[in-house]
């Protein structure tokens, strides 16, 4: 981590300031977090299932999993917007 930044973080800022929408500045911060912080907690996960290791994983799976998150994003949103007192 040089200079106190991620280089995941900083690539996600990379492609946000060459996203013309800047109504996504957003996303990216959203990106940015969910990148830096998804791999320890994948590793944690696997460290609590019984018989699993990191030998286990497969790059195959992240279409599976990308299609999974994006379910769990539009269901948090419309939560938010049934409740917006639920994320403060």
């Amino acid at each position: 981590m040089a200079l106190g930044i991620s280089p995941i973080k900083a690539t996600v800022e990379i492609e946000a300031s060459l996203c013309g929408e800047t109504e996504y500045r957003s996303l990216y911060d959203l990106l940015a977090k969910f990148y830096v912080d998804l791999p320890e907690s994948l590793k944690q996960a696997i460290r609590e299932i019984q018989g699993l290791d990191g030998f286990i994983i497969r790059k195959e799976w992240s279409d599976a999993l990308i299609i999974d998150v994006t379910k769990r994003f539009i269901a948090a949103v419309l939560r938010t917007r049934a409740s917006p007192s639920l994320f403060l």
